[in-house]
């Protein structure tokens, strides 16, 4: 794999969430992609102040103080398995990254540790009431992840103007901390609110919510790259991962807008540079938890990790010449440049529900 990544400044993979092999694979890739070609940059389908948090915590705290985030916050990180937990931990650790190592470059998934934070930062005692008040309802709901009954504070019960007002009263300078962290909080809620309002009341608003989500994670992508840059690092190397529909180039099928994992190969090939992106797949013995079906998963050893070059198939594909060719094999062969399989793959664990 790494001879075929070659001099690429952007490796990406496709995910299946919360498999626990994925994680250790991540983990170990990161490594030797450190160690080999100079990577500092994990950017994960994650909770943008999150990852920030780690990444200035975890060469001096222990993995145990970063799982504390996650049991103070719950909904602090999307996902939060402790295989995912041990990944991030690990690739801050090991980056020599001068800044984040850690780019959280998805929407963010809870509140209430951004709103802990701008209490701190609060200029008077009205924006303190108001943070407050959301504070209140958003921990509430946190506390209930795990339970059958949660409502999702973001998705179900957060409104985007509300955080408008939030940054009316605190007049917060633009690009300062408390800009950020609100202006996190105001995208976020827009997203969700687009998907909430097609989702259970029929508007013709889920297009919106995956444009505006695949446009965000660029722009995360973006602000971190350009940070690594501001510090010294004039061609920052990253490992990307995010789900399959954000990482496989092409159009995301909900929005037609062109994928985070397009965009960040692009950013490759605008530096002169290539990218690598991998997807990834479960296979095993019938009854396999999450088994693949596509003729691709049917042909490789059931219980090893098998990594298939995809595009040696592609001259194939483009001529016509596989027979059972579907759509959807077909999409994967041309977004994708390998498809990394594991045999006998386990759920993640969630130590946190406990």
């Amino acid at each position: 794999m790494l001879r075929e990544i070659g001099d690429a400044q952007v490796v990406a993979i496709a995910e299946e969430h919360n498999v626990a092999e994925i994680p250790h694979f991540v983990t170990m890739l990161f490594a030797r992609l450190h160690g080999d070609l100079g990577f500092n940059y994990l950017a994960d389908e994650q909770d943008p102040y999150a990852l920030r948090l780690i990444s200035s915590l975890a060469k001096r705290v222990s993995e145990d103080s970063i799982r504390s985030i996650a049991r103070r916050w719950p909904t602090a990180l999307t996902f939060a398995t402790d295989e995912e937990i041990d990944m991030l931990y690990s690739v801050a650790r090991v980056s020599s990254a001068r800044g984040n190592a850690l780019w959280g470059v998805d929407q963010a998934f809870g509140a209430s540790h951004y709103l802990a934070r701008l209490r701190e930062l609060s200029p008077s005692p009205a924006a303190t009431a108001m943070i407050d008040s959301l504070a209140k309802v958003a921990g509430l709901a946190d506390r209930q992840r795990y339970d059958s009954s949660w409502t999702h504070f973001m998705a179900r019960t957060a409104r985007e103007e509300d955080f408008a007002r939030l940054h009316t009263l605190f007049s917060a300078r633009p690009g300062s901390e408390a800009d950020w962290l609100i202006t996190a909080l105001e995208r976020s809620a827009h997203i969700y609110t687009a998907y909430v309002l097609a989702a259970d009341h029929g508007r013709p608003t889920g297009w919106e919510n995956t444009w505006s989500r695949e446009r965000y994670m660029k722009e995360r992508f973006t602000e971190e790259y350009r940070l690594a840059e501001k510090r010294g690092d004039s061609l920052p190397k990253v490992l990307a991962k995010a789900g399959h529909w954000h990482i496989h180039r092409g159009l995301y099928y909900q929005s037609l807008a062109l994928t985070f994992g397009t965009f960040v190969s692009e950013v490759a090939q605008f530096n002169g540079k290539q990218s690598y992106v991998i997807s990834t797949g479960i296979t095993g013995p019938p009854g396999q938890w999450r088994q693949y079906s596509s003729p691709i998963a049917k042909s490789v050893p059931p219980t090893d990790w098998t990594l298939v070059d995809l595009r040696a198939l592609r001259p194939f594909a483009r001529g016509k010449r596989i027979s059972d060719m579907t759509p959807e094999l077909q999409q994967l062969i041309f977004s994708a440049d390998a498809v990394l399989y594991f045999g006998g793959a386990h759920p993640g664990k969630e130590s946190l529900k406990d």
